[in-house]
């Protein structure tokens, strides 16, 4: 059994994913606090982790210091979602919910090769890669739950580079998100991260300041 743990400041968040959810009983864990969510992932055999980040990509990796992210006999994924707006968010963790519930067997369906073990197969199906800049790579890729295309960033933790990618990434989101609402996803993992902005068309190339081959809207 997975333990699924919501950290949320606001109490009527809080309350509100708690009254939808009451279905997964003791298995559903929501806390205002990160470090009692990492208290509450200490020693499961599988936790998910779903918090809102109201910082940057610095605020995320503050958040993940305190989880074990390796694939390990406890293993846990984390997913912090970016969004000034709590139905979002909700939103969000009623989707990551569902995931739970997928055949195994459909979350490595993948038709693409080289993909690392730490790649989010619960959340997406990898279609293709359009492009690299610095130590990132950009994936199309289909949401598992909605059939949608998105576009799924993949950045290596690589010192110095892997910072500057994900804090362009998060200004070119915000920048997007003032004319337009979203909610960004960024998944943290022990050499990985992967940030998608949904169905919003991102920038890849002004964003990481790099030179790629041009893109096509696919999604």
């Amino acid at each position: 059994m997975v333990r699924i743990i919501i950290v949320e400041p606001d109490p009527r968040v809080r309350d509100s994913v708690q009254a939808r959810h009451l279905a997964l009983g003791a298995a559903l864990r929501i806390t205002g606090d990160m470090a009692q969510a990492q208290e509450l992932a200490a020693g499961v055999p599988r936790a998910l982790v779903i918090a809102r980040n109201h910082g940057g990509p610095e605020a995320a990796a503050a958040a993940a210091c305190g989880f074990d992210l390796s694939r390990g006999p406890a293993f846990v994924r984390l997913v912090l979602a970016s969004t000034p707006a709590a139905p979002l968010f909700i939103h969000e963790v009623e989707r990551l919910v569902a995931e739970l519930s997928l055949p195994f067997e459909a979350r490595r369906a993948d038709g693409l090769p080289g993909l690392p073990a730490e790649f989010p197969h619960a959340s997406y199906v990898a279609v293709s890669r359009a492009g690299r800049a610095r130590c990132a790579d950009l994936l199309l890729v289909r949401n598992r739950i909605t059939g949608a295309k998105e576009w799924l960033v993949q950045v290596e933790e690589e010192p110095g580079a892997a910072e500057d990618v994900e804090a362009a990434i998060y200004r070119n989101f915000r920048q997007r998100a003032a004319v337009t609402s979203g909610l960004l996803r960024h998944e943290l993992t022990r050499n990985h991260s992967y940030v998608g902005a949904g169905p919003l068309p991102l920038d890849f190339a002004r964003a990481v300041d790099t030179p790629v081959a041009a893109l096509k809207n696919a999604a």
